[in-house]
């Protein structure tokens, strides 16, 4: 509900439905990863499509899956 939300909140009302399922589905597989590399330790994430980054650019979480150190 909350993306639901998010996306009439941003005017995507075009199959809003049919975007979040395929934007839920597709999130579920991102996996993070923590690298640690001497005393340096970034969290990385995998499995990130061009579907995922454009959905979350859309409801203005672009940053949501950025590397953090």
């Amino acid at each position: 509900m909350a993306l639901r939300w998010l996306l009439l909140e941003k005017g995507i009302t075009e199959k809003t439905s049919e975007f979040m399922d395929r934007l839920l589905e597709e999130l579920w597989e991102v996996e993070r990863i923590e690298v640690r590399l001497g005393g340096q330790k970034k969290d990385w994430y995998l499995n990130v499509t061009e579907f995922v980054e454009d959905g979350l650019k859309k409801i203005g979480m672009k940053s949501l899956l950025a590397e953090a150190t």
